[in-house]
């Protein structure tokens, strides 16, 4: 039995009897069926996997940058600049499925995994790589350690009718403004492919990562920040993988051809702008007919 240490002048406590015991362990074990019911392991799972994908094809079109792209290494860096932005979006939707903060050390072992393999390719100069498939050994690491993941939670996962999902979040002004954020930030990153001058180009990088950590520490800081994602819907998403599409495209070919100009990628990056300022009003209108529906049930 544990010896009890109680504080000087005090009397030690009675041990519970056994009733008391087998209560707190019924409540113990009906707090973690509940929490248990809040966590979507299948969306979770394929989150996992979604997850896995883009950040294995930023990291392979990393080595593709830096093996056949353009001199300079602002190509790399607006890469990075992308994976911020997918881990903060990607962050908001974790949360509504019940992720909890204890899994992070888990969650971020795949990171590490396919950043080794990324880290060694990349430091062969351009043209030393054995075979140009090469390049896509981030992605495939990247599929299979976060498809680890993405197995066990579905092994683990309930049938749909008992999980209790969590509510989404109201597309609220700030949300919006949010939205239009993210889309001058991917917008100003696409533009910055096309740009022949490394050290403009790496310069327009370094901003979008200051802005990225004054969002992120505003956010921590204060409640009433949105996340960048906070309330997004399908057509939120949809315009991100676009944007994603677009930017992992100009990348390919800038590095294989000389299609992509200052003018191609500049217009590019003003059409994904427009593209998130169009969600960005489909949201607010999509939020109000949502509390007009409501609005008119309760009458």
């Amino acid at each position: 039995m544990m010896e009890q240490k109680p504080m000087g002048g005090a009397e030690p406590l009675l041990p519970p009897t056994a009733e008391v015991a087998s209560a707190f362990l019924d409540a113990a074990g009906l707090v973690e069926r509940r929490r248990e019911e809040r966590i979507d392991r299948r969306m979770l799972g394929w989150l996992h996997l979604i997850d896995g994908a883009v950040v294995g094809a930023l990291l392979s079109a990393v080595l593709v940058s830096m093996q056949w792209g353009p001199p300079g290494r602002q190509i790399p860096l607006l890469i990075i600049v992308a994976l911020v932005i997918w881990m903060e979006c990607a962050g908001e939707l974790r949360d509504r499925t019940g992720f909890q903060q204890s899994w992070l050390r888990s969650w971020s072992v795949p990171y590490l995994i396919v950043f080794v393999p990324t880290m060694a390719l990349g430091l062969m100069p351009p043209g030393d790589l054995p075979s140009d498939l090469l390049v896509l050994v981030p992605l495939v690491v990247s599929l299979v350690a976060f498809g680890s993941l993405a197995t066990k939670q579905w092994r683990s996962a309930r049938p749909d009718e008992s999980v209790v999902r969590a509510e989404s979040e109201r597309f609220t002004g700030r949300a919006a403004i949010s939205t239009t954020v993210v889309g001058a930030l991917i917008g100003a990153m696409i533009a910055a492919v096309g740009l022949g001058d490394p050290a403009s180009g790496s310069v327009v990088a370094l901003v979008l990562m200051c802005v990225l950590l004054g969002i992120t520490i505003a956010k921590r800081a204060w409640a009433s920040v949105p996340g960048l994602a906070q309330g997004w819907r399908r057509p939120q998403w949809i315009a991100l993988s676009v944007a994603a599409v677009v930017f992992l495209a100009l990348i390919g070919l800038g590095a294989w051809t000389s299609l992509v100009t200052i003018q191609v990628s500049l217009s590019a990056g003003a059409a994904v702008f427009a593209m998130f300022l169009v969600v960005s009003g489909i949201g607010v209108v999509m939020r109000d007919v949502s509390s007009n529906r409501r609005n008119a049930e309760h009458r």
